[in-house]
């Protein structure tokens, strides 16, 4: 299983991770102080922000992570005159581990996210039960509470989903990762109907990687692909809770090209290279392909007189398109440059 927090069961929200839970603690202690001030218990407290008494009183002791709108109701019912509120951002941080936390901030901020699965269905496309049948099966086992913290956390991050202007967002699935019923067979039935719904969204794309596939660019393990505004790039990759976020900052060569071959005919058969950046190339983004007026199509020397029955060829940079002049709006063959240099010299020396 993948141990990272992203998709997996990494404590996302546990409260004892590493300073997580002095935070919280803290947040907790001035909770409490401003409700005694206020002459309110906590069960008083609880009925007028409609959370039970034992829920106060686990936020109060540094168990729980509460949600934002609990402490907007909280601070505004103990007079705390913006105290609490002013930590409301901390708090929200304080739902993921320090190894993390800047991958959850960037997600938010995300123009495109491109990522692959191949253990559980990526965080943000997990159903609630899903998600807490994933926690559930981590070892060793996490308490009934650690779960829940991690269940709202990652169900949180949805957010995305709704954010306007929408990200546009692709995912390529190992097909056995739908296979598998993890929390079983209803819960299954109902993440797969989830990715359905998601997947009818103009900005969500998602591939299948079929098992049967005898090549396959992705064996290094899940990873993510994010494109920030201003052209920034950053990668994401989990292992065994070391999930590092790279971006130019660090030196570290990320992303490359990430382009969609929309209507080229490519699909999750036709990933292939040796780096992610080769998956991220081969995926369906969901973003317009170069529209024809942007590149410069090159007919054959063997074309016919009228120019019609030809084949057409394109420089894209990383890749070299190639087109049927007859059908020039339909499908595109997609051919990684390095490929089409050796192609054509095999046809020269022929």
């Amino acid at each position: 299983m993948e141990s990272g927090a992203d998709s997996g069961a990494g404590v996302e929200g546990g409260a004892g991770a590493d300073s997580n839970g002095e935070f919280l603690r803290c947040f907790g202690r001035q909770m409490k102080l401003l409700r005694e001030a206020a002459g309110l218990t906590q069960a008083q407290l609880g009925e007028r922000v409609g959370y039970g008494e034992a829920q106060i009183a686990a936020v109060e002791q540094g168990r729980r992570i509460t949600r934002p709108e609990l402490v907007d109701a909280v601070d505004r019912e103990v007079g705390g005159r913006g105290v609490l509120v002013a930590m409301k951002g901390e708090v929200a941080k304080a739902r993921y581990p320090g190894f993390f936390r800047r991958y959850a901030e960037l997600e938010g901020q995300a123009v495109e996210l491109h990522a692959y699965s191949d253990h559980v269905v990526k965080g943000i496309l997990q159903t609630e039960e899903y998600a807490r049948a994933v926690f559930r099966m981590w070892r060793p086992l996490l308490d009934e509470e650690t779960i829940e913290q991690g269940v709202t956390a990652r169900m949180e991050r949805r957010k995305l989903f709704a954010r306007r202007p929408a990200p546009l967002l692709s995912f390529v699935i190992e097909e056995h990762v739908l296979q598998r019923p993890l929390g079983g067979p209803e819960v299954l039935r109902g993440q797969l109907e989830q990715l359905l719904l998601y997947g009818h969204e103009r900005n969500v794309e998602l591939q299948v990687m079929p098992t049967r596939r005898a090549e396959h660019a992705g064996l290094a393990g899940p990873f993510t692909l994010i494109h920030l505004a201003g052209q920034r790039r950053m990668a994401y990759m989990e292992v065994q809770h070391k999930c590092p976020v790279l971006g130019p900052e660090e030196g570290q060569p990320v992303g490359g090209n990430v382009q969609s071959p929309r209507g080229t005919g490519v699909d999750s058969q036709g990933i292939a290279g040796g780096h992610p950046e080769a998956v991220g190339r081969a995926m369906k983004t969901g973003s317009p392909a170069p529209a024809a007026g942007e590149l410069r199509w090159f007919k054959s020397s063997y074309s016919a007189g009228n120019g019609g029955d030809c084949v057409e060829v394109a420089d894209a940079g990383t890749a070299v398109l190639i087109r049927d002049s007859k059908c020039p709006d339909t499908a595109i063959l997609n051919v990684p440059s390095a490929q089409w240099t050796a192609f054509v010299r095999m046809a020269a020396g022929a």
